[in-house]
């Protein structure tokens, strides 16, 4: 009776396992935003999250990426680096990200 009642126990976890893999995040855009957005050409929006100066090196993190002047990302051309903001051109047409987010950071090195 106990190996019946292990094997009901061991079919229900695989059963659970499964639909939880299959879970679709209640977070996620609709697909259809996203394949929109794509077709559009739309560029995807960036976020500068902290800069660092150290030394005379600035360099700034946009999107979880660490860039410097002159570096591409996202479709844009870093330009400048500032102590708290970030240009960049698109286009032809120039973008300013400034810091101020409360999870924003700035880095500058003690000398």
């Amino acid at each position: 009776m106990c190996k019946r009642g292990n094997l009901g126990v061991l079919l229900l976890l695989v059963w659970l396992c499964g639909h939880a893999a299959a879970a679709v995040d209640p977070t996620r855009p609709p697909a259809a935003l996203a394949t929109a957005a794509q077709a559009s050409g739309a560029a995807a929006p960036l976020r500068l999250e902290a800069i660092r100066v150290q030394g005379g090196t600035r360099s700034a993190v946009i999107n979880g990426q660490r860039v410097r002047v002159g570096a591409r990302i996202g479709g844009a051309r870093v330009e400048r680096i500032d102590a708290s903001s970030v240009t960049l051109s698109r286009d032809g047409r120039p973008e300013r990200l400034q810091l101020g987010s409360a999870q924003a950071k700035h880095w500058k090195k003690q000398d």
